[in-house]
């Protein structure tokens, strides 16, 4: 109970501090990449799960400084598609490319551990969802004789598109560089978890495995405060 009414306190400290304690908005925006992992089906004892890749990403969000220490904000990240070649045949015998990315939706508590004349370090800690969407196409189109016939569609043809909202933890550290009274320029380093359904496509298990990760990344954010 004692712990309880300690946080209890604090949190309304924090939500009442005054404007004279520089309570302000900001926005920001930056880019940067996404270590990850795409689907994969094992073609044979010998083949080993992909490692991961980097993949370009985009950034923008805002929050609300609560004390000159203690910020919350909100973020949506967008990840460049990963591609991934495969085979199914259950009933069937085709060859498919299918592409999935991440669209992170996060929100942050954003803690100002050190803070000098021009730098200082900041640590964030949150979550929030992530839409992991798919999109399938045929790239050979093989009937089931032996040996098998294969049409190739040029293009190739959509099959499907396929999405779950997962959830994510997040985790990182900012270290803005004020340029000028408003605008600071900040190298990013974030460490998300997404807690991914096992499969890739509406195929399940007939299809490529996918799966919870981890998904390290760096950036560069450009911020502007009110005040």
């Amino acid at each position: 109970m004692r712990g309880l009414r300690l946080a209890f306190g604090l949190v309304v400290v924090l939500l009442t501090a005054s404007a004279s304690e520089a309570q302000s908005l900001y926005v920001f925006g930056g880019a940067g990449l996404t270590w990850r992992k795409t689907g994969w089906q094992q073609q044979s004892a010998d083949d080993l799960p992909p490692e991961r890749k980097p993949v370009p990403t985009l950034a923008v969000g805002g929050g609300w400084w609560i004390t000159p220490r203690l910020a919350i904000d909100g973020s949506v990240e967008f990840q460049r598609r990963q591609t991934l070649s495969w085979r199914y045949t259950y009933f069937d015998n085709n060859y498919f490319s299918s592409t999935d990315r991440d669209t992170l939706i996060l929100g942050h508590v954003r803690i100002v551990a050190a803070r000098g004349d021009r730098v200082a370090l900041e640590a964030l800690v949150g979550g929030g969802l992530t839409w992991h969407g798919t999109e399938s196409f045929v790239l050979q189109d093989c009937n089931t004789n032996f040996p098998p016939t294969c049409v190739t569609p040029d293009p190739p043809t959509k099959a499907d598109t396929y999405g779950t909202w997962e959830w994510v933890f997040s985790t990182g550290v900012d270290v803005p560089i004020r340029l000028s009274d408003h605008v600071t320029l900040a190298p990013t380093v974030r460490l998300r978890y997404a807690d991914r359904r096992p499969y890739l496509t509406a195929t399940d298990h007939r299809g490529p495995a996918s799966g919870p990760g981890f998904m390290p990344s760096i950036g560069l954010t450009l911020r502007w405060t009110a005040r």
